[in-house]
């Protein structure tokens, strides 16, 4: 079952993060930072706690078997509802990720 199977990948997201002394939207914004220098998440807040946490990310490293284990992960996640077109949207993150971009790509010339 794909839900399950996801539910999966969640939970060693999760491990990793519990391994890092770090909540999971640590883990994530950490991973999003180890991707190229010119990735910055930019992470919106209400509570100056989130702040605190957001900003006790930037002591987060990840090791290269920690990107790995979560690249592996990440390249079996399939972000297609039911019903939809293969489009470059539903293509697995670590695929869109790889070629550089996570968005859709430029229409025209």
């Amino acid at each position: 079952m794909r839900v399950r199977s996801e539910l999966l990948h969640v939970a060693l997201l999760g491990s990793i993060a519990q391994r890092k002394n770090a909540a999971p939207a640590q883990s994530a914004l950490a991973w999003l930072l180890a991707q190229k220098p010119w990735i910055v998440p930019l992470p919106g807040t209400w509570s100056l706690s989130r702040l605190d946490e957001n900003l006790g990310t930037l002591t987060i490293e990840f090791t290269p078997d920690d990107l790995r284990d979560i690249e592996t992960a990440a390249a079996q996640i399939t972000w297609k509802a039911p019903g939809t077109r293969n489009t470059w949207s539903n293509r697995p993150i670590a695929e869109r990720s790889r070629r550089g971009c996570l968005s859709s790509p430029r229409r025209g010339g």
